[in-house]
Formats: C-alpha cells, sequence, structure tokens
C-alpha cells in the first residue's frame, strides 16, 4: 500500500503466486481484498502456487478491481489475455501487454501450446489490421533463456538463486521473438533474482519479490514500468516502500 502511494502506478500487473492455493482447502483470499482496495486497476497472470483447491473461477470471482481474461482451447480454459494502450488522438493501440500462464506441475511448468499458438493468431490478426504497436510480456516462471543469459553475462542485478525455468526449453521465446514486436519479458517466480539484460533484441526483467510471506532476503518491493505510448519507449526500475 505504501508502495503504490507513492509511486501512483496507473495500473499494477501482479506476475503470479499470489495466494498458496496449492496448500490444501483452507485458502485465505485476503490478498485480493488488499489489491482491490488500493484504488488503482490490477490484473493477475497465474503463477504455479495459484493453481489447486480452488480453481481459477474461484479465485477471479472476488476481484473487483482486476481485468483478466482467458479463451477457450478445445474442452478446457487457457488463461492468457492482453490489453491494448491507446491514446486520446487514435484507437489504434500504441502498446500492447500480453499475459501468459506458466503452468503448474512439470512436465507442464511452461507456457502451453495453445497459448503460444493463440499469440501467433493475436499476431497474424495484427499484421492484417496494419497494428505494428510493441508489446511487453508477463510471465510468471521465467524462459530458459533467463540463464542464457545470465551465464554470458549479460546481465545486471542481483542473481541469489538457480534460475528455475521448469519445463520451458526455448518455444516460449521463440513465438514471441518471431515478430519482432515483443521488447520485454517480465516474469517472477525466482525470489532471490531481480536482475535484467538484453538478449537476442528482447529484453528480460525480474520483477521484485514483494510477498512478505515469501522466502527469500531481497527488501520486497516492485518493478515500475513507464511507458511511453507517443515515442513507443518504456522504461522500467525497482522500486522500495522505504
Amino acid at each position: 500500500g505504501q508502495l503504490v502511494a507513492r509511486e501512483r502506478p496507473d495500473f499494477i500487473v501482479h506476475t503470479g503466486d499470489f495466494i498458496n492455493n496449492d496448500q490444501g482447502p483452507k485458502v485465505s483470499l485476503e490478498a485480493i481484498e488488499v489489491f482491490d482496495s488500493l484504488g488503482v486497476p490490477w490484473t493477475h497472470a497465474l503463477g504455479n502456487h495459484d493453481h489447486g483447491a480452488r480453481s481459477t473461477p474461484e479465485l477471479r470471482a472476488p476481484m473487483k478491481n482486476a481485468s483478466v481474461g482467458e479463451f477457450k482451447a478445445g474442452d478446457h480454459d487457457e488463461y492468457a489475455f492482453r490489453f491494448d494502450l491507446v491514446t486520446p488522438a487514435s484507437t489504434a493501440p500504441a502498446w500492447s501487454i500480453y499475459c501468459f500462464n506458466s503452468g503448474v506441475r512439470e512436465p507442464d511448468r511452461k507456457v502451453s501450446r495453445p497459448q503460444l499458438d493463440w499469440f501467433t493468431a493475436q499476431m497474424k490478426h495484427d499484421a492484417d489490421e496494419g497494428i505494428t504497436a510493441p508489446a511487453l510480456a508477463m510471465i510468471h516462471i521465467p524462459v530458459i533463456e533467463f540463464e542464457k543469459m545470465r551465464a554470458a553475462g549479460k546481465s545486471q542485478g542481483h542473481y541469489g538463486e538457480r534460475v528455475c525455468f521448469d519445463s520451458d526449453t526455448g518455444e516460449t521465446f521463440t513465438a514471441l521473438d518471431k515478430n519482432d514486436r515483443v521488447r520485454a519479458v517480465f516474469s517472477g517466480h525466482d525470489h532471490e533474482n531481480d536482475y535484467a539484460g538484453l538478449w537476442e533484441g528482447v529484453e528480460l526483467v525480474y520483477g521484485r519479490v514483494s510477498g512478505w510471506s515469501a522466502y527469500g532476503d531481497l527488501p520486497r518491493g516492485g518493478r515500475l514500468i513507464e511507458v511511453d505510448p507517443v515515442k513507443q519507449t518504456y522504461a522500467h526500475r525497482i522500486v522500495l516502500p522505504g
């Protein structure tokens, strides 16, 4: 609350592990009430701990100030969605923000194939409409390229634990990078990492651990992203409440 009051963001993206939904039937949803009370629109990209005792529709039902989405893939829902940022001067997107679900258990702790196919279809539709706006991707579990970038010495920031890219083997980054529109991928999952760097033309960025009940010694905070819809540029920095 202190951090939001000081930085006054227009929109909040929570990149997953919002609650301990995988800890059994006694699941507290107080965190949703806290976020709804901040007075700022927000969204939530599912993390592995967000799956479990409560279904995703049950988890989302109490959210009053959040915007989320899904699409049908055969007989089930896939929890990926997009936001388009527009200016008063035009209805065409100036930026797009994509949120993905990176799964719950091995061997599927990664962005699913239906989500990647959906993203590819989104890109084709945009191309058909002449939409070329840059985009940001929000994913809980980091893609394997976070580790490749770190090992190559191309990142800056704190590296405090092994990169848990889990089931990812590169398909997600390939899909996101293919159309040359995704400028950055923002991830969570690893509480002791907050580094960032450029990999094959795409910036890979860890957020900052914010949960007080989570493991790790990094001071709790967030990552503020500033987007310029006219110049189509962006910048980001770690922010702390103190």
